[in-house]
């Protein structure tokens, strides 16, 4: 059920939850410094606790309340990319509530680009506010999304289709000398590195990285059917597959990565929606500006070898 600005901060300040835009994917949001609201979302999204949530804000300054540490780095990264795609992971102050954080000492925290939620957050304080889906499912990207994958009696702050489509990178400042990216999205571990003068790794291929951040189940982002997938030179597997399979349904792919990354789950949740029993994707290519869609690709499928 959509709602409007004033019906959405009237809802979180009394401790419910409302579906909002941003320009990654539409989240479902809470007060973070309500218990029983932080509950709840954990309770729709049948996330496990143990899984952290972002605190989205909306100025800088909020982030120094809601973390320790916080330096020049913080300071570059926010100028550069902020209000925008980019999470930031920092030691979390006494603010924060550990159940937030997965049992954590750190927090992850970005501002989202989206005038009418910057107005919400300016309006209620720091919301958290994971995708707006059932763990492991498919993000939506507008507010007809959230309604399919949580139900219609969910509240949503309509705020159009999501510019980016995919998550935000997520980026860990814990060790001052190293940056490392644990989850890849549309800002990149070069982009990172050239504002900071910092080397930056791609710690989500790590999976013992150390940091538990959001998206970094082995299984996330999926549609309900199988998906199968296939690196572009595995052509002739592919049109095996498709032969003995006449009910799998090929998904074509943007070539572009801003645009795929825009159109992919609506693109997933179509052909999911489709009369067929699996659905085959081409990967991208294994270079950094498909990382993210690579990322989401593979914990959304099983790649053929």
């Amino acid at each position: 059920m959509k709602v409007n600005l004033q019906q959405a901060i009237d809802r979180l300040n009394r401790g419910g939850v409302v579906a909002i835009p941003t320009e990654t994917v539409y989240g479902l949001a809470a007060r973070y410094d309500l218990p029983q609201a932080v509950n709840k979302v954990f309770a729709l999204k049948q996330r496990p606790k143990d899984h952290p949530l972002i605190i989205h804000v909306a100025d800088f300054e909020a982030l120094k309340a809601l973390t320790t540490g916080v330096g020049v780095v913080a300071e570059q990264l926010a100028k550069a990319f902020w209000p925008g795609p980019l999470t930031l992971v920092l030691p979390k102050s006494g603010l924060v509530s550990r159940d937030i954080t997965g049992s954590q000492n750190s927090v992850a925290i970005r501002m989202p680009n989206h005038p009418l939620t910057l107005s919400l957050i300016e309006a209620v304080g720091p919301l958290v506010a994971p995708s707006a889906n059932r763990f492991t499912q498919l993000s939506p990207t507008s507010a007809e999304e959230v309604e399919f994958a949580l139900g219609l009696e969910t509240l949503v702050l309509e705020g159009g289709k999501c510019s980016v489509g995919v998550e935000s990178a997520i980026v860990s400042l814990l060790n001052p000398e190293r940056l490392s990216v644990l989850r890849p999205g549309m800002i990149s571990a070069q982009q990172i590195s050239e504002v900071t003068g910092l080397p930056c790794d791609e710690g989500w291929k790590n999976k013992h990285a150390g940091v538990k951040v959001p998206g970094a189940h082995w299984v996330h982002y999926a549609p309900k059917k199988p998906l199968h997938l296939f690196e572009a030179h595995q052509s002739d597997l592919l049109a095996g597959y498709v032969k003995n399979n006449p009910d799998a349904l090929r998904i074509a792919l943007p070539q572009e990565p801003a645009l795929c990354a825009r159109q992919l789950y609506s693109l997933l949740r179509k052909a999911d929606a489709a009369d067929s029993k699996s659905l085959c994707i081409i990967l991208p290519p294994e270079k950094e500006e498909w990382s993210a869609i690579r990322d989401r690709l593979l914990k959304a499928g099983h790649l053929t070898t």
